[in-house]
């Protein structure tokens, strides 16, 4: 069994803004916490990277911690996620905590490091079919070059 550096210091970065009681529906804490590894949480620990819950279309947040200058913040909303499975939902976090651990690759190069990242924790094929799913919802958004080379990638 993997040993577990949560203290209630490491675990605010997980949850730390109001309206995560709502998130256990969700099954994201549990699944998250099984997938990062050690070395994770000392990397969101010490790159101060926090997740904000918020609802949309528009929403409010009560930070419980103080969030220093610099933090890297991952946003992402409650009903978009409650609306996909489990493990896209996983997914999505994953690729966006790669976006936070790797601050200066941008472009093509960060959505590629990023979604190694998801890779790498397992969740690549999720990941995969959340881009697809996401050029048949948003076309607009998502049917892009740049969508369909993280999806060969991914393959």
């Amino acid at each position: 069994m993997k040993s577990r550096i949560l203290t209630d210091s490491t675990f605010k970065y997980m949850k730390h803004i109001e309206g995560h009681e709502s998130l256990p529906p969700l099954n994201i804490w549990g699944v998250l916490l099984r997938c990062l590894n050690d070395q994770d949480f000392v990397t969101i620990r010490d790159s101060n990277i926090y997740l904000n819950v918020m609802f949309s279309p528009a929403s409010n947040s009560i930070l419980n911690v103080t969030v220093p200058s610099g933090a890297k913040v991952i946003s992402f909303d409650y009903n978009y996620l409650s609306l996909i499975p489990e493990a896209e939902r996983v997914a999505i976090l994953l690729h966006e905590y790669g976006h936070a651990f790797n601050p200066t690759m941008k472009g093509d190069e960060g959505e590629f490091v990023a979604d190694d990242f998801a890779i790498s924790h397992g969740y690549g094929e999720s990941l995969r079919t959340s881009l697809l799913n996401s050029i048949q919802v948003k076309p607009d958004l998502f049917d892009k070059p740049i969508t369909h080379q993280r999806i060969s990638r991914i393959n």
